[in-house]
């Protein structure tokens, strides 16, 4: 019996037939030591993962990334706990009624007259913008700083939303860092910018109380001012418009730089 056949033997009375494996015995029994090391198949890594479990991984992954993300997201653009979410929401519903102003056209601009009670203000009331401080500008824009006045007749929350009449440059507030304030900016969240050596987190809008659930800050009963830090990106035109809604009323006018 030939070599041959015994291998062919050999091989029957082990495995069952198997046309691929006995194929390569044969041609590794029969070729030079060169040729053996070719033959001799590669080590395979223990575990290879499958690619739909990697496709759910990554799924998982995103998922987990944008719910984690959304909460982020509802953190900072949440109001802050004294202010009602449902007093604001109903507030924030109400239509805004900005004038039309073209790009170049004069700003109709409130003009500053004399309030009995107040003295030189802007705007017809129970809201008044009683005094203007410019803080000069930043990387991001200039800064002003609005102290108002509130004429109030009845309790709740008023809110102020404004924005450049004649440009799609931002208005943002932010909380006013030099001294106590009733104002609180609140809205989503516009970014980020330096000022008043103070970094400040830019908002869309601000809100404040009436004054009988507005906390004293002194043993004397005395209120802390109505003052909102405002920002002006810059490329604006400095042709503001202002809307101010309470519990009973809704307000507008305009500031012209």
């Amino acid at each position: 019996m030939s070599l041959r056949s015994q291998i062919h033997h050999a091989i029957d009375d082990v495995a069952p037939p198997a046309p691929v494996l006995e194929r390569r015995v044969m041609a590794f029994v029969f070729s030079d030591e060169r040729d053996r090391k070719q033959l001799i198949p590669r080590p395979q890594p223990r575990w290879v993962a499958p690619l739909g479990l990697i496709a759910a991984a990554l799924v998982l992954a995103l998922v987990a990334g944008l719910f984690i993300g959304g909460r982020f997201w509802r953190a900072q653009n949440a109001p802050p706990s004294t202010v009602g979410q449902q007093d604001l929401k109903s507030l924030e519903s109400r239509p805004l009624n900005f004038p039309t102003v073209a790009s170049g056209a004069p700003c109709p601009g409130a003009p500053e007259h004399l309030n009995q009670h107040l003295g030189m203000v802007y705007g017809d009331g129970p809201v008044f913008i009683v005094n203007i401080q410019p803080y000069g500008s930043s990387d991001w824009g200039g800064w002003v700083g609005l102290h108002f006045a509130y004429q109030a007749t009845k309790p709740g929350l008023v809110l102020i939303r404004a924005r450049d009449l004649q440009s799609s440059v931002e208005f943002a507030f932010a909380n006013y860092p030099l001294s106590p304030t009733a104002i609180t900016a609140v809205g989503p969240v516009l970014g980020q910018a330096h000022a008043l050596d103070h970094d400040l987190r830019l908002r869309s809008e601000a809100v404040f109380h009436d004054p009988w659930s507005t906390p004293a800050i002194d043993k004397h009963g005395d209120l802390p001012p109505l003052i909102a830090l405002t920002g002006l990106q810059h490329g604006g035109s400095g042709c503001i418009g202002f809307q101010f809604d309470g519990p009973n009323f809704t307000e507008n006018f305009v500031l012209a730089d």
